[in-house]
């Protein structure tokens, strides 16, 4: 189908998987939709989505495996994202996280891979296994000092980053955190001591500029 979609205002809420493997370039809903249940687009062929002013939760799967999905944004009242949100949205290029929003949960942007920009404009204080995994565009991002855990693999797979900041709240680089990320080169710590567990930084084959000092602790091939 070609032309976009409008769904009518008669409809009140939306249930898990009913635009599964929809063939549209474009759906609009309407403003009082709260919530984008799980799985809701899943697969589907959406390449543009603006969300509806009220929505302030996508849940797990919510545009899962969206390949051409190009643009979306993301309202200031949406407060929580689920799981695998925008999982393998290979189309997708940026992503604002709205201020309400204090956790990326895990594999929420995993294998995005055209992804080049993502912008953090809240508190987040968590950021779940896997999250970015595979974003293989993403050459940096900028973590805020709210943040105080970072779950593993979170950043795996991120061939084009090239430096990351690791704010003064974490103290512990968790198991594949960067995990072939071949263009690191630099990293930098904020804390006075980290621990790197296993698998860390493993594959990162530009690396030369880490702060060994800090290291307390440094797991099994944890740079290998």
């Amino acid at each position: 189908c070609a032309l976009p979609i409008f769904v009518p205002n008669t409809v009140k809420t939306l249930h898990r998987g009913c635009f599964k493997a929809l063939n549209a370039k474009k759906v609009v809903l309407p403003d009082h939709i709260k919530t984008i249940p799980m799985y809701c687009f899943q697969g589907s062929t959406v390449r543009e989505f603006k969300m509806p002013k009220k929505v302030n939760k996508i849940e797990r799967g919510g545009f899962y495996d969206c390949q051409k999905l190009k643009e979306i944004s993301l309202n200031s009242s949406t407060m929580q994202l689920g799981e695998n949100a925008f999982w393998c949205c290979k189309s997708l290029e940026k992503i604002e996280i709205p201020k309400m929003i204090t956790v990326i949960p895990g594999g929420c942007f995993q294998g995005c891979a055209k992804l080049e920009k993502v912008t953090i404009n809240g508190k987040i204080t968590t950021i779940g296994n896997g999250a970015f995994s595979h974003c293989k565009n993403l050459k940096a991002i900028r973590l805020p000092n709210t943040v105080t855990n970072i779950g593993m693999a979170a950043f795996g797979g991120c061939e084009r980053m090239r430096e990351i900041v690791i704010p003064k709240t974490i103290t512990q680089l968790r198991q594949q955190l960067f995990y072939k990320c071949k263009s690191l080169r630099t990293v930098i710590i904020k804390a006075d001591k980290i621990i790197v567990d296993s698998f860390a930084f493993s594959g990162c084959k530009s690396l030369v500029a880490f702060p060994l000092e800090k290291i307390t602790q440094c797991d099994e091939w944890a740079f290998d």
